[in-house]
C-alpha cells in the first residue's frame, strides 16, 4: 500500500516540477529541514496533548504526521515567499531535473518518517532497505541528497 503511495507521490512531484518549475521543489526541499528541527523540538508531552489520540499506533502516527504537515505548510509558505521563481526547463533536461528533485524529496520524506516521526513499520520495504533507512549512514545520505541535488541544479541553472 505505502509502496504504491510512494510511487504515486514520486509521479506527482515529477509532474509538478516539470510543469511548475524547479522553484517549487526548491521550496519543498528547503522547508523540510526547519520543519524537522521545529517538530523535533516540540516536547513529547505537548505532542500527546495536541494529538489526543489513544486509539492505535497508526492513528497516533497520522495525528503526529498531521502536526508535522501543519508546521511544514507554514514553513513552506515562508520559503516560497523567500525563494525566487524558476520556470521549468523543457525536454530531457527538464525531465531529469524533475526526476532528481522528486527522488531526493522522496528520500527526505522517508528518512524523516523513520527518524523524526515515530513510524518504522509504515512502509512495506524489504529488510535491507529498511535497515538502510534506519541506519545512521542512511539517514545522513538521505538528508544530504536533496542538498547535493539543489547544489547541482543551481550551479547548472
Amino acid at each position: 500500500m505505502f509502496s504504491i503511495a510512494l510511487i504515486a507521490t514520486l509521479v506527482v512531484l515529477v509532474i509538478l516540477t516539470f510543469y511548475k518549475g524547479r522553484g517549487i521543489m526548491y521550496s519543498i526541499i528547503i522547508a523540510f529541514y526547519p520543519t524537522a528541527v521545529i517538530y523535533a523540538s516540540i516536547p513529547a508531552a505537548y505532542l500527546t496533548k495536541i494529538t489526543a489520540v489513544k486509539d492505535t499506533s497508526f492513528h497516533i502516527y497520522l495525528s503526529l504526521a498531521f502536526v508535522f504537515l501543519v508546521i511544514f505548510a507554514l514553513v513552506f509558505l515562508v520559503t516560497r515567499r523567500l525563494s525566487h521563481y524558476e520556470g521549468a526547463r523543457g525536454g530531457i533536461a527538464g525531465f531529469v531535473d524533475a526526476l532528481l528533485l522528486s527522488a531526493s524529496v522522496i528520500l527526505l520524506v522517508m528518512t524523516i518518517t523513520f527518524h523524526v516521526l515515530p513510524a518504522r513499520d509504515i512502509y512495506s520495504l524489504t529488510a535491507d532497505i529498511r535497515a538502510f533507512f534506519t541506519s545512521d549512514l542512511g539517514h545522513l545520505v538521505c538528508v544530504l541528497a536533496p542538498i547535493v541535488v539543489l547544489l547541482t541544479m543551481t550551479r547548472r541553472g
